[in-house]
């Protein structure tokens, strides 16, 4: 099986617009079910990641109360490509704490953000995977 996912290509009529989501599940570890979120935004607010990334944060922390951002840091990947993260903690009424990574990317004015939630332990076991896929990462065109 190929690493890689190409799976499909499709050709959008005029006033169409792709608003892709990729989700790629993980293991079971430790309880919490591993997964990979990509949302692709074709047209960001701004071309600059920290900006991006801060307004996403905000909103992010506004829909989960309670979250805290516990590690927020510029990044670059394949050494030349600016990334922006951020690591949140949140305990869902019930639950045990959870732990949310969150990578940003502005490339060819198209922004990828990847999300992944882990616990504690997995943070520094299945979030280093995720740091491997997201490092792996090479956007398409947008052609």
């Amino acid at each position: 099986m190929s690493p890689y996912n190409n799976q499909f290509r499709i050709e959008l009529p005029e006033g169409w617009e792709d608003q892709t989501v990729h989700y790629f599940m993980g293991p079971l570890d430790s309880g919490v079910q591993h997964s990979l979120t990509l949302f692709i935004d074709r047209r960001p607010s701004t071309s600059d990641v920290q900006e991006y990334a801060r307004e996403r944060i905000a909103q992010t922390l506004e829909i989960m109360p309670g979250m805290e951002v516990i590690k927020e840091e510029g990044k670059t990947l394949h050494g030349d490509m600016e990334a922006y993260e951020a690591v949140c903690k949140w305990i869902p009424p019930g639950g045990s704490p959870t732990y949310r990574k969150l990578v940003y990317i502005i490339k060819d004015k198209t922004a990828y953000t990847f999300t992944g939630d882990f616990s504690k332990r997995t943070l520094k076991t299945r979030g280093v995977q995720m740091d491997s896929m997201i490092e792996g990462f090479t956007p398409g065109t947008n052609e």
